[in-house]
This record gives C-alpha cells, structure tokens and sequence, in this order.
C-alpha cells in the first residue's frame, strides 16, 4: 500500500473521499470539480484501486497538500470505500463517486446549512447527464431549496416495504455524515460503515442506525454522470460489461445476490432486497424492520415486466419468480395477487413493448428516431465537467437565485434557534 501524506494540521470542515478503480480519465474530472468549489476548507482522499499507475498519474498533477493519495489493490469495492473513512478527519464526511460532480458552489451551500441546523446526516438531491441516449440529456431534479427531515425509523420502514426512500435514502455519497456519526458507528459492532456488495446500501443502513433524524437540503449540489459506468445501471442489461467487470473484480457469484431472499434471480430490486435481508441477518442488526413480503413480490413482479419494455428477456425471471410465489403461504399469496390485480402499469409496460416492435416493424421507428434528431439540438459539451463549467457560470450570472438561497438560510436559521 503507497500513501502520499502531507503535513498534519487543523482538521478540515469537509472530507471527500473518491474511491476509485481504473477510471482515471473520468476521475481527473471529478477531483478538478473538488479543487474548484469557493470553499477551501476540505481534503480530498482517492483511495485508488487501480490495476495500474493511471490514477497515481492523474493525482500526481494536483499539487495541493489538501489531497491525499492512498493506493490499495486487490481490494474488494465495499472494502475499498472502508479504507478511506479511515482516513478521514474532518468535521463533516462524504463520499465522491469518480463518475460524480460538485457543482462549484455546493461545499459553501451546505457549510451554510450546517451552520443553522444541528444534524448527524445532510442529505441532498443530485441531476443526472443522461449518456446512454443519443444525444445525451441532463435531467433535473425538482428542487424547493428547504430544509426537510424524516425519522430514522420511519425511513427504514419504509425501505423494508420497497427499498426506495427516495432523496432521503442516507447513502453516504449522497450526503456529509458529522465526525460525531462517523466514530459511533467505527466504535460500535461491527466497527465499519460499508457492509455488503454495496457499499452504499451497507452505509445507508450504518447511518439511520446510527441516528434518530436524517436531515434533506433539497437543492441539487451534485451530478451524476457516465450511466454507462454505473454497475447497477447495467446490472438487468444483458450487454453490460460494467457490471460483469464488477462481479469478476468482487470474485462473486451469481448466488449472492438472492441468497436470503425468496426469489432467485439476479435483478437490480432483488438484489437490493436480498443485500437489506443480509444485512438485517448479522447479529448486530436484528432489530431492523423485517422485509414486507407482499410488497417485495409486487415490486419484483413489475420491475420484470419495465424489464420487459425495455427489451430485454424476463422468461426466466418470471419463472423464478413463479417458484418462489408457490411456496409462500396463502394469506401471502392472497395478498399478492389482491394488489398486482390492481396494477395496471406491468401490462402496460408490455402493450409498451408490443408497440415498439411494431413500429420498428413498419419501419416506423427509423422515422421517428430521424425527426427525433432533426428536432433535439446536439449535446454541445465534450464531458461532464465541461457541462458542469458552463452551468455553474450560468447559475452565477443569476444573483436573484444567491439572494433566495439566503433568505432560505435565514429562514431556517429563525425556525431552529429558541425564542
């Protein structure tokens, strides 16, 4: 393991950690979006995993004490993500995928928020460059630019029902977790913040936990780009490389993604079900809500079919899924087949698909795709940080919106403090 250390000093307010793996061309993005932000009280740590010297190379060209470089190897990803937290000191800690960017105002923003609010998690929502389509789009999140919390409990709950929580799903590399949460859960069994195949799932569950409240700031700080990176993106894509490196990198089997749950299949929504039941299984996490079963063969049942009208083969899943269900007891399977007789959207996710086929038939589907490019203009941008440069001078021509996000500041600074 080779370390690249500088001096010590006064802990910072903010560590960034990007664990990372034979990204470096992408990674040069994200750490330039870090070193742009016009707040300077942070480190950067890239636990880099590569096969190769690539990011050492690309680290190597930042010179600023504030950035750490780490090289472990050979580590599995959710092991990887454990190296950095280590590390880390400052106040508050976040996470930074390598395929993830800062919007340059976002350290600034949430040390405003932090100042007015007392929290052991900050969460916030994140745009998306979609770039698997043709042109790449960028699709915003609708913001109100509040402060919102939720209960701990009440999120895990919800979570136990269909493992979506939405923006307030706690995963650590989509919010700051306070120094004073980061070394409860290091002290406390099982010692670590990443469990699982996921390291962001295994955190998630770490935080709430961990905490009473978990606390949204809802404005878009972060995005996410290179979908055509992301390991679970690709998981139900028959052609997706990512994910096979993934499992290869992670020397796993097909078998560990349903091995405590019902279903046996390899799915997106199985697997995040399978990896909660795993981690609810470990001695130190008995007290976690049990998986609704009704809702987990409702949610399994029609994420198959939006498989489905995407194109790609269910047969399989359908008959995983069928097994499964002739084993439950009745007054399961009674109440399964009560709310999937009242969904319609798995149906019509099919007469989707049928649709496309038959335009595609007719030649339909060329024409559309032509007049589709006639009338989308061209994705003017060469990267992500090019599109992230570019939006961030445009927000900066817009003191209106500085001058809102004060008064919102402000506001919840009033509704905090006792009177």
């Amino acid at each position: 393991m080779t370390c690249l250390t500088y001096p010590d000093t006064m802990p910072p307010l903010f560590s960034i950690i990007i664990p990372t793996k034979n990204r470096s061309q992408v990674l040069f993005q994200a750490i330039t979006t870090v070193f742009r932000q016009t707040c300077p009280d942070w480190e950067l740590i890239i636990v880099d995993n590569d096969d190769s010297d690539d990011t050492r190379a690309v680290c190597a060209g930042f010179h600023d004490t504030r950035l750490k470089y780490i090289r472990t190897g050979g580590l599995s990803m959710t092991d990887n993500w454990e190296r950095g937290i280590i590390e880390a000191r400052g106040s508050y800690v976040t996470y930074l995928q390598d395929k993830n960017f800062l919007r340059q105002r976002a350290l600034q923003r949430i040390s405003e928020v932090l100042k007015s609010c007392e929290t052991d998690f900050l969460a916030w929502r994140v745009d998306c460059i979609i770039d698997n389509e043709a042109p790449p789009r960028i699709a915003k999140s609708k913001t109100t630019g509040e402060l919102q919390q939720r209960s701990s409990l009440e999120i895990l709950t919800q979570i136990a029902r269909d493992m979506d929580a939405g923006p307030f799903m706690p995963n650590p590399n989509y919010g700051f977790m306070s120094r004073n949460l980061v070394n409860k859960i290091l002290i406390n069994p099982p010692g670590r913040l990443c469990l699982g195949l996921d390291p962001a799932t295994g955190g998630a569950l770490q935080i709430l936990r961990n905490t009473d409240k978990i606390s949204l700031w809802d404005e878009a700080l972060f995005v996410h780009a290179y979908n055509k990176l992301s390991n679970g993106k690709n998981a139900d894509n028959t052609k997706g490389e990512s994910f096979k490196r993934f499992n290869r990198e992670n020397q796993t089997c097909e078998t560990m993604y349903y091995d405590h749950v019902p279903i046996k299949t390899v799915s997106v929504i199985n697997g995040a079900y399978n990896e909660y039941a795993k981690i609810k299984a470990m001695p130190d996490f008995a007290a976690l809500p049990p998986i609704d079963l009704v809702n987990y063969f409702v949610a399994n049942y029609s994420y198959i079919w939006k498989m489905k009208a995407r194109g790609l083969p269910i047969k399989h899943h359908l008959k995983n899924w069928q097994d499964a269900f002739n084993q439950q007891k009745p007054d399961i399977r009674n109440d399964v087949q009560s709310k999937l007789g009242s969904i319609t959207f798995a149906r019509e996710a099919f007469i989707r698909y049928l649709g496309g086929k038959a335009r595609k038939f007719l030649g339909i589907a060329k024409i559309e795709a032509l007049l589709k490019r006639r009338k989308k203009p061209k994705w003017p941008f060469k990267n992500a940080l090019e599109y992230i440069i570019w939006a961030d001078n445009e927000d900066a021509k817009r003191p209106a919106s500085h001058s809102a996000h004060e008064s919102r500041i402000q506001g919840i600074a009033a509704s905090t403090i006792p009177s």
